[in-house]
């Protein structure tokens, strides 16, 4: 009997109970028909791992262009950075008005300032960061998939 086709086919898990079905047919020209469902296992498993890479990153990107996302860690430190301009700017003011006499109170004021400035220098950072990250993922996200329409797979992209 001579095999003219063979398929591989496997079922994944996923979170929440939900299950994936990858598989793949290809025509045999040889007298080996092992030889061909390797290579489709082999297609099959890049194949999840690239379709998982995908998904988690999308995950991931869903949280930060969520609606806690932007309501709450951007426009937060947003705020956070607002708050402690003005802060800042109140504390100068009072340092311009204190008596000379009162140079403690001078100090005093002196060295919140530069604790505010290192608290908003830090919130600049965070708030740059979450930027970077998100930008980071999505151009992973676009570069991973693009491939993947291309049949590019996971392992195939990081060795390039």
């Amino acid at each position: 009997m001579k095999i003219k086709s063979v398929e591989y086919k496997r079922l994944f898990s996923l979170p929440d109970y939900n299950n994936e079905t990858i598989g793949i047919v290809a025509d045999v020209n040889t007298e080996k028909p092992e030889e061909a469902i390797a290579k489709l296992y082999d297609v099959v498993i890049k194949t999840n791992k690239t379709i998982s890479k995908l998904r988690k990153i999308a995950v991931e990107l869903h949280h930060l262009d969520s609606e806690e996302y932007y309501c709450n860690s951007l426009p937060g430190v947003e705020r956070e950075i607002s708050r402690l301009e003005s802060r800042i700017k109140e504390h100068e003011n009072k340092i311009k008005n204190v008596d000379v006499v009162d140079e403690l109170e001078r100090l005093q004021l002196s060295k919140h300032i530069d604790n505010l400035n290192q608290e908003l220098t830090d919130k600049k950072i965070e708030y740059d960061n979450l930027q970077l990250k998100h930008k980071r993922l999505l151009k992973h996200y676009q570069y991973i998939k693009s491939n993947f329409e291309k049949g590019i797979l996971v392992e195939d992209v990081l060795n390039e």
